[in-house]
């Protein structure tokens, strides 16, 4: 929750991965072990919660999400799975 409300356009979330598990190039990666694959993006706008994003199949590191601009007065990400972990770590959560 903010301490009041903002304008959002944009949110970069940042899983936690060891990076030796981490390729680089063009062709889709294989899912790295303790990444979260599948969640949502809610914000919390006057009228309650909504989804405003939802990815399934994730393999990225870094996750970026264009919004259109929304007032809101505070974000929550919904984990739904992960793989080779019971818990999801996300050390960075920047929002623009």
């Amino acid at each position: 929750m903010f301490d009041k409300e903002k304008m959002i356009s944009q949110v970069r979330i940042t899983f936690d991965i060891p990076f030796s598990e981490y390729g680089y190039g063009y062709m889709k990666q294989p899912v790295a072990m303790n990444m979260v694959t599948d969640f949502s993006l809610l914000v919390l706008t006057e009228t309650g919660w909504c989804e405003v994003h939802k990815c399934t199949d994730n393999f990225m590191r870094l996750v970026v999400i264009d919004l259109e601009p929304t007032v809101v007065r505070g974000i929550k990400i919904d984990v739904q799975r992960t793989v080779g972990n019971t818990k999801a770590v996300i050390p960075e959560i920047r929002i623009y």
